[in-house]
């Protein structure tokens, strides 16, 4: 299927960037970014790769499905937008590290349309607002650096899955019940991470937590039942804060009304539960 690449608007910042080449640094550059809405917009799939850069993503855009920025100073780090159809992904080239003095720093708003999302970030410090996005599933996988992920509000669609895949990050993830998720998936491996699953929880939510190494904190409202089970090596310490009930590797946490069920699967590292 033939790619096609859509165009984008360069602003420059300060002038005399012409004759760089490739690794050369240029003047800092911001790049106005902008993704119209497929003629058909069904079973819409957007793909956002950021080599070791910063991204803040939130909801917002007013035209077509993406707006915002990129701003870089290398030649290696324009983004490219790509379109088959109705899967859509804005890229860069592969990267294995930021450049000595590199630049590379996304802002984008996405507009409130139901799709599938897919953030692969290679490192960096990466600010995800999802709240009020009709997601069907999301994707998010990062390696080092840090990332937070919040939905602030309800989304409007049920999504079926999240999945969070995380190397050597800290990584915080709050009012994760207003997901509305039917499961979530989190794999960890190495660093601090906290789950918080404050929001409002309209459904039972199936959760999958597999740590080889670093530490879990998972927060939990007092006000929905919760069943946790740690399965095959305990993590090297555990932590229980609140009024957790604990038989053996299960922990159980009544508030009524919906459950969140999580099984964890650990290696070394601690762990520590608390109810809010």
């Amino acid at each position: 299927m033939q790619k096609v690449l859509i165009g984008l608007t360069a602003l420059l910042l300060t002038l005399g960037s012409g004759g760089c080449g490739f690794g050369n640094l240029l003047p800092p550059t911001v790049e106005n970014l902008s993704i119209p809405l497929p003629d058909s917009p069904a079973q819409l799939q957007l793909k956002v790769t950021l080599q070791q850069g910063n991204l803040q993503l939130n909801a917002g855009a007013t035209k077509g499905l993406l707006q915002g920025t990129a701003t870089y100073n290398r030649p290696e780090l324009k983004p490219q937008i790509l379109a088959m159809g109705n899967v859509i992904n804005l890229q860069q080239s592969e990267l294995q590290k930021l450049p000595s003095e590199g630049q590379n720093a996304w802002q984008l708003q996405l507009a409130p349309v139901p799709m599938t999302l897919t953030l692969d970030l290679k490192g960096g410090h990466n600010e995800l607002e999802l709240g009020a996005l009709p997601l069907g599933a999301a994707t998010l996988r990062q390696g080092s650096g840090k990332a937070t992920l919040s939905f602030a509000h309800p989304n409007p669609r049920r999504l079926k899955t999240l999945d969070l895949s995380l190397q050597t990050s800290t990584f915080t993830a709050t009012n994760l019940a207003n997901a509305r998720a039917q499961k979530i998936s989190f794999q960890g491996a190495g660093g601090q991470n906290h789950l918080d699953f404050g929001g409002e929880l309209r459904q039972n939510l199936q959760v999958s937590i597999t740590m080889a190494l670093g530490d879990l904190l998972l927060t939990l409202p007092p006000t929905v039942t919760t069943q946790l089970n740690i399965e095959g090596q305990r993590p090297e310490v555990v932590k229980v804060r609140g009024p957790w009930q604990q038989v053996g590797n299960r922990f159980t946490l009544g508030g009524g009304g919906k459950t969140i069920s999580i099984t964890i699967r650990a290696g070394t590292g601690k762990l520590e539960l608390r109810s809010r």
